[in-house]
């Protein structure tokens, strides 16, 4: 079976490209996501939310790839990485920054940079 046929049903890590065409906002997430049948069924988000098909309607994979369709034109491009909910073990996870500031108190900014301080104390 080759990848642009292939058959996706379970829970899969993916990698999301968010574009808003009202505002021109862009982010990359890793979440995690559900398929049945080979169509999107749920994007999970870590914070609990979620966007399911009520959302973004009947949405099929074409070679790991699905584009969901939101609200007013927001688009989800949703790429799949591997099969499972480990998506997490080889991204870093962001940590308090060691720095302090002028006044003397500890930096508030989370940073994923392994010296351990944010762009504001590199």
């Amino acid at each position: 079976m080759s990848c642009g046929n292939a058959q996706y049903n379970g829970t899969y890590c993916v990698d999301v490209d968010y574009y808003n065409p009202n505002t021109g906002t862009q982010s990359s997430y890793r979440l995690i996501a559900i398929a049945s049948n080979n169509k999107l069924v749920q994007l999970n988000f870590p914070n609990g939310g979620d966007l399911d098909i009520k959302d973004f309607g009947n949405v099929k994979f074409k070679d790991k790839t699905a584009i969901a369709i939101v609200g007013s034109g927001k688009s989800y491009r949703v790429k799949i990485l591997k099969a499972g909910n480990d998506c997490f073990s080889d991204v870093p996870i962001a940590k308090r920054c060691k720095g302090y500031t002028k006044s003397g108190e500890r930096c508030k900014n989370k940073t994923d940079n392994r010296s351990g301080f944010c762009h504001k104390h590199l």
